[in-house]
């Protein structure tokens, strides 16, 4: 259970890490003065590979959570076999 609970922690890390990215993204916000690296903001980050993939990763991340959280609280009793097969299809 406590591996469980570890996991629940990093997903929650993951979906709110990428939300926040995300929206610096899409709104064009810059952390330096010099930022030269994201030179696309708004819809045109979805070109990128990265940014398409870690969006899909904090939607499996989400789903993992909700499966996580009924299994720390005990409303089932195992995940079934197709979310990990979710999670390591985005890897």
């Amino acid at each position: 259970m406590k591996i469980i609970k570890i996991s629940y922690i990093i997903n929650i890390i993951i979906v709110f890490l990428v939300i926040i990215c995300s929206i610096f993204m899409l709104t064009g916000f810059k952390l330096m003065l010099d930022n030269t690296l994201l030179e696309s903001t708004k819809i045109d980050m979805f070109k990128f590979f990265t940014a398409d993939s870690n969006i899909l990763i904090a939607v499996v991340s989400l789903i993992l959570l909700i499966f996580e959280y009924k299994l720390i609280n005990k409303k089932i009793n195992i995940i079934p076999n197709y979310i990990y097969i979710l999670k390591y299809i985005e890897i």
